[in-house]
Formats: C-alpha cells, structure tokens, sequence
C-alpha cells in the first residue's frame, strides 16, 4: 500500500522539528559550557540539562518521523500517543482556566485533534502485509 501523503508531511515536518530542537539542544550546552568561564554569571548546569533534555528530544522525534515515513506500526502508535498528550495538556490548559484562553492553546488543541483523526484514518497503511503460507 502506498505510504498516504499526509503521513509523508507529518513525517517531514517532525523530522524537521527534530532538527530544530536538536540545533536548540547543542546552543544550550555551549551557553552552558560557557558558564564555566570565570566571570560569566550563568545557571551551567540547567543550561547543560536542558540542552542533553533537548538533544534525547531531538533523537527521539527524528526516530519517529523517520519511522512515519517507513510506515513503521510502532511509528503510527508513538504519533498517536503524542497527538493524545498534545489534546489532553491543551484540553486541561483551557479547562483550568477558561477565562484566560490563548489563541495559541486553542490552536494546538484544534491542530492536534485534526492530526489524531487523520492517524485514525491512515491507520491501515501502517499494518503489516500477512505472509502467504
């Protein structure tokens, strides 16, 4: 089954994401290295943390959108997981506080739900072909 052009998409930007984050990753471990240096009045070790936080970020999103592309089932359950972590931190945002709603929370939740149905969809294009016996 050919891979859906959807799928191709999210794959591509979540590679892409990754290696934003990544680039994110390695700026905060040299700011944090940077530190070190006498006279530089900086948190190093958050910096350094974040920046190794940032960089297991990255490699785990460029797995999966790699993985959305090879139309890998364990890529399909990961992006869904995600897609509901997105819904439920977004849905709990608005629910905590209704009076102090941002556009960008109402984005995210409306984005991701899309994304999740769509996942729901193409769900068959991510099933293993049986071997014939």
């Amino acid at each position: 089954m050919p891979r859906p052009f959807g799928i191709t998409v999210l794959g591509v930007l979540i590679v892409l994401a990754s290696v934003a984050v990544g680039l994110i990753g390695f700026a905060g471990i040299l700011v944090g290295l940077a530190g070190f240096l006498p006279g530089v009045g900086l948190n190093e070790t958050a910096l350094l943390l974040g920046g190794l936080l940032y960089l297991v970020l990255a490699t785990i999103l460029g797995v999966s959108g790699l993985g959305l592309l090879r139309l890998r089932p364990w890529a399909w359950c990961l992006a869904l997981l995600a897609t509901l972590f997105a819904i439920g931190y977004s849905g709990l945002q608005v629910y905590t506080d209704p009076r102090d709603i941002r556009l960008g929370t109402l984005i995210t939740l409306v984005v991701a739900a899309v994304i999740f149905a769509y996942l729901l969809t193409v769900y068959r294009s991510f099933r293993r072909p049986v071997a014939a016996m």
